[in-house]
């Protein structure tokens, strides 16, 4: 679930992305907002791979869409930490309780 992010400073159009495996879910673009919020939950859908052994999920922030987007920051989540949500299509689950996860810098060259 990603719920919002704090302190962007120049970052006119942000979105938070989660992959894993090729799979690959974001949330729309925030413009102008140094503290934008998405409510959003992102789901992958990953077949065939016991969560013990899956490869990492990757969070990250992006600025900007398509070819011009640039990196703000990511945090890399061990998939077999990940909450697995079951319930029947009629019923809404309760969320977790929101933790904030500090988002690892991209250093440029």
């Amino acid at each position: 679930h990603v719920y919002s992010a704090r302190a962007l400073a120049g970052a006119p159009k942000t979105h938070v992305q989660l992959s894993c495996l090729g799979a690959v879910e974001r949330t729309p673009s925030v413009h102008d907002h140094a503290s934008p919020q998405w409510f959003k939950t992102l789901k992958l859908q990953l077949y065939s791979v016991a969560p013990h052994s899956a490869p990492d999920l990757v969070l990250s922030l992006w600025d900007g869409d398509g070819r011009d987007k640039l990196l703000l920051g990511y945090e890399r989540l061990r998939a077999e930490a990940a909450e697995t949500l079951e319930y029947a299509a009629e019923e809404l689950p309760s969320l977790p309780r929101p933790k904030w996860r500090p988002l690892r810098p991209v250093h440029c060259p």
